[in-house]
């Protein structure tokens, strides 16, 4: 309990500047852009329309239902989603690296305490971080919904929307742990949570231009991706059961390597 005390005191500024970081965006997106979107419909479809259609592929724009608030959601996701992303891995790996970082494994590993212990304590703290995040995230894009829509209906849908950043930090949550864990050095939380989540934007931008289903797995911000449960209804069934199979390996794996690896190898 005080190791996960601890690290929460540890992340409360980081965490806190995120969370505030991703709730404004949202507000921006559905409160001043998607206005200007209900209001310049016509307009826009035009100026839409002399752009390449790879190009809006790419950044995840369908003219068909753009002007509505569940798509228009949808499409905020690729901004929202990184985010959310980045948020996750620079938590994980801020937790699980920082005896690294400062040069004391020795001290935290030779305590009597348990390696799976002191593991389980840092996961939960992640958890902890990421379930208060999106609870606030949760209802502020709720209240929203009902705010920009008139006789707006909470359906199933809408849950899985609105659970989808969560989810998808959960998946780079499991990056974050693996890549503090099974790296040697870990030199700076940002460049690494910054990379991860660049790489998975140009695998997710790569992967609408080719619009081939297989390569959707590997594109992390598409296995929860909103655009998908608004066309269809609900998740992709195949990435889901992907992603459940990645996060456990990550985890299963990472926990392996920091319960029995050697402190003169860290």
């Amino acid at each position: 309990m005080n190791i996960y005390l601890f690290e929460i005191k540890n992340i409360l500024k980081s965490w806190f500047w995120w969370t505030l970081s991703i709730i404004i965006v949202l507000l921006i997106f559905m409160i001043s852009v998607y206005p200007v979107f209900q209001d310049g419909g016509e307009e826009l479809i035009e100026l839409f329309k002399n752009f390449p259609p790879e190009f809006l592929t790419a950044i995840g724009i369908n003219l068909e239902n753009l002007f509505s608030v569940e798509p228009f959601y949808a499409f905020s996701f690729i901004y929202l989603g990184l985010m959310s992303a980045i948020m996750a891995v620079a938590i994980s790996v801020n937790v699980f690296s920082r005896e690294k970082r400062n040069k004391c494994m020795d001290f935290i590993l030779t305590k009597p305490i348990k390696r799976i212990k002191i593991y389980m304590c840092k996961l939960l703290t992640c958890l902890t971080a990421l379930v208060l995040s999106n609870l606030i995230y949760i209802l502020c894009t709720i209240v929203i919904f009902f705010i920009k829509e008139d006789n707006y209906k909470f359906t199933f849908e809408t849950l899985q929307l609105v659970l989808a950043p969560f989810f998808t930090q959960i998946v780079f949550m499991s990056f974050g742990i693996f890549i503090s864990v099974m790296f040697r050095k870990i030199r700076s939380v940002s460049v690494i949570a910054s990379s991860v989540g660049i790489i998975a934007l140009i695998l997710s931008t790569f992967m609408n231009l080719l619009e081939k289903e297989y390569l959707y797995f590997f594109a992390p911000l598409k296995y929860f991706d909103p655009s998908y449960i608004v066309n269809s209804g609900a998740f992709d069934t195949k990435l889901v059961i992907f992603a459940i199979i990645l996060v456990l390996a990550s985890m299963l794996l990472s926990m392996k390597k920091y319960c029995n690896e050697d402190i003169s190898y860290i």
